[in-house]
């Protein structure tokens, strides 16, 4: 049975580890992708000192560096690399390339509830915003946060959907589950699943 791709799905051969892509527009049952670079250990490419160490990871990095996506969520299990590979592509994009001004990182935890914190009327300029725990949001917590990207700003969601410390939220009603729902196929966003 024919899958239909979306935007910024990332595609791989079974048997052949060294073939990663990207779709980049999907035009009726015509598709068009580009290759992603290789972050594993063997290239000896590195982002701030680490490599991917399998293929998901290296998919997860290249979605993390690329200028196109603006806002990408990495789902997974504690222990897959989510914060690291995040935090590499972070200070490396801020600190050596230059391209945001500021790392701001979030964790929601289950004893703020409804109080975010101090954002209303504040925008995200030229900003990489961590968004870690966000399985624990609800859509209108999410809503809050993301809504706040200005121009120049990546915002970048972790979470793992099976780990949801917040009593009122299920997976089909976290602000996790609503953002990955509301993004698919917009060309500025991706969802990587790491196993």
């Amino acid at each position: 049975m024919y899958k239909r791709q979306i935007v910024n799905e990332c595609l791989w051969i079974d048997g052949d580890e060294n073939f990663m892509g990207l779709v980049t527009q999907v035009q009726g049952n015509k598709v068009t992708f580009r290759l992603m670079k290789d972050y594993r250990a063997k290239s000896r490419t590195r982002v701030w000192g680490i490599h991917a160490r399998n293929r998901e990871q290296n998919m997860a990095i290249n979605l993390l560096m690329d200028p196109e996506i603006d806002f990408v969520t990495i789902l997974g299990q504690a222990g897959t690399g989510k914060t690291l590979m995040t935090l590499a592509a972070a200070l490396t994009q801020t600190i050596d390339e230059r391209r945001f001004s500021e790392i701001i990182m979030t964790r929601a935890t289950v004893s703020v509830g409804e109080d975010i914190g101090f954002l209303r009327g504040r925008t995200f300029l030229q900003k990489f915003v961590i968004i870690d725990e966000a399985q624990n949001l609800s859509p209108k917590q999410m809503k809050t946060l993301i809504t706040r990207a200005g121009p120049g700003t990546k915002i970048v969601c972790l979470g793992n959907i099976a780990q949801i410390d917040t009593p009122y939220l299920t997976e089909g009603s976290s602000g996790l589950t609503y953002v990955v729902e509301r993004f698919q196929g917009w060309q500025h966003a991706a969802t990587i699943t790491l196993t």
